[in-house]
């Protein structure tokens, strides 16, 4: 993923990210936490990660793009806080 961008409509809230330029929420930088001396001894990625709740989503295009998306997706989920994955009738 290089860049990424999140529109809540109903907050009025637009988060976007692109890689190595860092993350923003309406045009406003957003800083990390601070850590924890509990997670001192793990890297800034590690403990960043493993305190986030990631939204999914899967593009279901194809078949193989399916069974690519559900095996980053089961990686994942034992590094993260929590997964989500909003759904929608269209």
């Amino acid at each position: 993923v290089v860049a990424g961008v999140i529109y809540n409509p109903t907050l009025g809230e637009m988060t976007s990210a692109v890689r190595g330029r860092g993350c923003y929420l309406n045009n406003r930088r957003l800083q990390p936490p601070q850590q924890h001396q509990s997670q001192q001894q793990l890297s800034p990625r590690t403990s960043i990660l493993n305190q986030s709740l990631i939204n999914v989503g899967f593009p279901i295009s194809k078949e193989s793009t399916l069974q690519a998306s559900s095996k980053a997706v089961a990686a994942l989920a034992t590094k993260v806080r929590g997964l989500r994955m909003v759904a929608c009738a269209s």
